[in-house]
């Protein structure tokens, strides 16, 4: 099976209003579906109002250039809601690859498995809403591995 590459452009570093963010200025990065592909937004906070086909948004803000490049929570979490609910296999792929990185970062905790004939579900527990979410155990191949990872970094502009 062929990896789904999904492309995906950094962020703008301006709003669609022709704004152009300033060092530490809070904007809404979006991503929306386009075909196969996601096409990835960014709005100044007063042009952003949730359109009614964005598939993920995170509220983020510009690095100062002094800073270190630091994951975004915020934006891996809301990715994760949205890739969760897909049944898509590619996609759910990355909803796995995810579940990891948040339960690294215990945004997400295990709680349990089960299994439904040959699939494999982990059970994972979000604080501090006590909300659970499933996830499958897909089975990615070592080949496929490097190519997802490099995906998701790409997708959430280097957050991963």
């Amino acid at each position: 099976m062929m990896m789904t590459e999904y492309k995906i452009a950094k962020g703008s570093a301006g709003c669609p209003c022709g704004r152009v963010f300033g060092e530490g200025e809070p904007f809404v990065a979006a991503l929306f579906e386009a075909g196969d592909s996601f096409d990835r937004r960014d709005f100044c906070p007063s042009c952003w109002s949730e359109p009614p086909d964005t598939y993920s948004f995170w509220h983020t803000r510009t690095p100062r250039r002094d800073e270190k490049k630091r994951e975004n929570p915020v934006a891996v979490w809301a990715f994760f809601e949205a890739l969760s609910r897909e049944a898509d296999p590619q996609r759910r792929k990355l909803a796995f690859l995810l579940s990891l990185t948040l339960q690294r970062k215990r945004i997400l905790k295990m709680t349990g498995s089960r299994r439904e004939g040959t699939r494999e579900y982990l059970l994972l527990e979000k604080k501090p809403e006590c909300t659970i979410f499933e996830v499958e155990v897909p089975e990615i191949r070592d080949d496929e591995m490097a190519g997802l990872r490099e995906e998701l970094v790409r997708l959430l502009d280097s957050t991963v």
